[in-house]
């Protein structure tokens, strides 16, 4: 690897606006990332009464499954096989 000096030079000027724009910068950046945290705060409670509903649905659909189960195996009538089949 060699020495590549303007890219050392152009660091080191990144470097130095970097830190004395700081104190500007830091409430916007604080704000930037207060409000990316209120929204993840939002998608995750997004998310987690959509999961709560489909479990509510996905329950209510076994409860009435299972309700109609023997209604329809009482409404079936028995099938007789001949004595030869089985």
């Amino acid at each position: 690897m060699t020495f590549h000096f303007p890219s050392f030079l152009l660091g080191v000027a990144a470097g130095a606006t970097g830190a004395t724009l700081w104190d500007r910068l830091r409430p916007i950046a604080v704000e930037l990332t207060s409000a990316g945290y209120e929204l993840g705060e939002s998608l995750w409670s997004r998310a987690t009464t959509l999961q709560e509903d489909a479990e509510d649905v996905l329950a209510e659909a076994r409860t009435r499954a299972t309700r109609r189960a023997p209604a329809r195996r009482a409404r079936r009538p028995h099938r007789r096989t001949p004595s030869g089949m089985r």
